[in-house]
């Protein structure tokens, strides 16, 4: 694991219920974006691109656990 990565994005201030929350919502779909705050938003965001680069049709931009997005570097994961 890299040192420096924050894989939980812990720097956004979304506590624990809206984090629970934000992750049934993108799991469901049935969910109002105007609802949630931009930060609250930037985290789904990024929970979703983690789902989706995990897939093995995507391997070229495989993300391994614990080298997700940091927000210090959030294009870190493209494979140029």
């Amino acid at each position: 694991m890299n040192e420096g990565f924050d894989t939980t994005f812990s720097q956004l201030p979304i506590t624990d219920s809206h984090r629970k929350a934000i992750t049934n919502a993108i799991g469901s779909w049935s969910f109002s974006a105007h609802a949630f705050t931009d930060d609250e938003l930037l985290y789904g965001a990024l929970l979703m691109f983690q789902h989706t680069l995990k897939d093995e049709s995507l391997a070229q931009w495989r993300m391994s656990d614990g080298n997700e997005f940091s927000m210090n570097s959030p294009f870190r994961m493209i494979n140029i």
